[in-house]
C-alpha cells in the first residue's frame, strides 16, 4: 500500500504543468514511433540522412540509423523520468526546466524525422 502512495504522490502525475509537458513528450516519443514503423518500417534502401541545396546529398544511411531518432526520444523520456523527481524536491524551477527542454528536444527530433522522411519520398 505505501507504493501506491509513493506513486500517487509522484511529481510528475501531481503537478499540473509537468503532467502535461510529460504527456506532451509522451505524445511525441509515441508519434517517433508510429512514424518510424510506419514510413521507414518496411524500406530496405539506404535513406538520405543529410541534404545540402548547394553539394546535394551529404550523407546516405540505413533505416536502423534513422531509427536512432526513436532511441533517443525514448533515452530522452527515461532520463525526464529519472531526473525531476529528486529536482522537484529540491529545485522546482530546474524540474520545469528540465522537462521544458526534454520536450523542446523531442520536438526537434520529431522535425528532422519529419524532414528525412519528406526528403526521402521525393
Amino acid at each position: 500500500m505505501t507504493y501506491l502512495k509513493r506513486l500517487a504522490n509522484f511529481p510528475l502525475w501531481r503537478d499540473p504543468f509537468l503532467r502535461g509537458v510529460n504527456i506532451f513528450s509522451l505524445l511525441i516519443v509515441g508519434l517517433l514511433y508510429v512514424l518510424t514503423r510506419i514510413k521507414i518500417g518496411g524500406l530496405d534502401h539506404l535513406l538520405i540522412l543529410h541534404f545540402d541545396s548547394f553539394r546535394g546529398i551529404d550523407s546516405l544511411g540505413t533505416p536502423l540509423q534513422a531509427r536512432g531518432f526513436l532511441f533517443l526520444g525514448v533515452l530522452f523520456f527515461c532520463l525526464q523520468c529519472l531526473l525531476v523527481p529528486p529536482l522537484y524536491r529540491r529545485y522546482r524551477l530546474f524540474a520545469y526546466l528540465e522537462s521544458f527542454c526534454t520536450a523542446f528536444c523531442l520536438f526537434l527530433l520529431l522535425a528532422g524525422l519529419l524532414v528525412i522522411i519528406t526528403v526521402n519520398q521525393l
